[in-house]
Formats: C-alpha cells, sequence, structure tokens
C-alpha cells in the first residue's frame, strides 16, 4: 500500500498518540503534548475545526492532513488558506513534520508534494514555506519541491537570534 494524505481521524488514534509520545521523548519543546496524548480524540477534534472558516480572534483558516500507510500514521501537513505563522516576519502557509521514528524514509517529499497538490484546490498560486537555516533536511525537501529562496530573515526565539529562509513554491493546477 502507498502512504496517502486524509484528514485526522480518530482512525489512526492510537498511532498519532504514539508519534506524540516519540516527539517528547525527543525531549522537543511542545507545549501542551501532555494533554494532547491524555485526551487524544478532543486533540483530533480540534485539529478538524481548523478547517472551518476563522475570525481574527480564532486564527486563520488551515486544511490539515495526515500522511498515512495502512494504520500508521507518518506525519502531518497543515496548509493555511492564509499567511501565518509562528512569527510575523516569517509568515508562511505550509507546515510539516514527520514522525521521529519514520524520518529519513523520504516522507517528507512526499508529504509536501501531496501538500502541494492539495494546496491547488484552494486557489492559490504559489506557497510560502519557511525553514531554519540550519535545518538541512527540511531545507534540502523544499529546494527539492521546487522552492525558490526569496528572503532570509533574522527572528528572535527565546533571546537566541534565529536565521529563517523564506521560499516560493508555485503551484501548478490539477
Amino acid at each position: 500500500m502507498e502512504p496517502y494524505l486524509t484528514r485526522p481521524s480518530t482512525e489512526f488514534g492510537n498511532s498519532y498518540k504514539q508519534s506524540l509520545q516519540e516527539q517528547a521523548n525527543e525531549s522537543r519543546n511542545i507545549s501542551g503534548i501532555d494533554s494532547q496524548i491524555a485526551d487524544i480524540d478532543t486533540h483530533i477534534n480540534w485539529l478538524q475545526s481548523l478547517e472551518q472558516p476563522r475570525d481574527k480572534r480564532h486564527g486563520v483558516q488551515q486544511s490539515v492532513f495526515w500522511l498515512v500507510n495502512g494504520n500508521n500514521y507518518i506525519g502531518t501537513i497543515i496548509i493555511r488558506h492564509k499567511l501565518s505563522g509562528r512569527h510575523p516576519s516569517i509568515a508562511s502557509h505550509v507546515y510539516y513534520e514527520i514522525r521521529p521514528s519514520e524520518r529519513e524514509n523520504g516522507y517528507g517529499k512526499l508529504i509536501l508534494k501531496l501538500g502541494i497538490q492539495e494546496a491547488s484546490s484552494l486557489n492559490l498560486k504559489f506557497l510560502i514555506a519557511s525553514c531554519d537555516a540550519d535545518n538541512i533536511p527540511s531545507l534540502e525537501i523544499i529546494k527539492y519541491s521546487g522552492g525558490t529562496l526569496f528572503a532570509r530573515r533574522i527572528i528572535r526565539e527565546n533571546g537566541a537570534p534565529v536565521t529563517v529562509l523564506l521560499f516560493k513554491i508555485r503551484i501548478s493546477r490539477k
């Protein structure tokens, strides 16, 4: 069976929960992960709700997809319908992540490729993608997917400077 994109679903809840635990074990700064693991159904419902139109108070409308293979959750890609993100100067349309145990298997390239196909239905002519300059795997994935570097920004996170690269990815129509 080939991996494919699907909407977040309780059908893959156990595998997704295992992925959250893997992320927590990496000691990454993921706020709220314990509550997500404790009440996975509520978290999945929240992910599904992001697809609904949003008002300014509730952020940007987003399409959330999971890359799955069989019953195995592999990763998440989020397509924001308008530019947004962790800092205004590096706003982007796309966020993706592959679960730790599935990294280095080519899934990053696949999830971004399939996400770009999904984004074509949003009437966007291009996607803006960003990554930290020292995130070499993500940098390679974005370039592989046709990303063209157009800006370099330095932001401050936790008091330290972080260099972020911004790329434009053209979307071809279906």
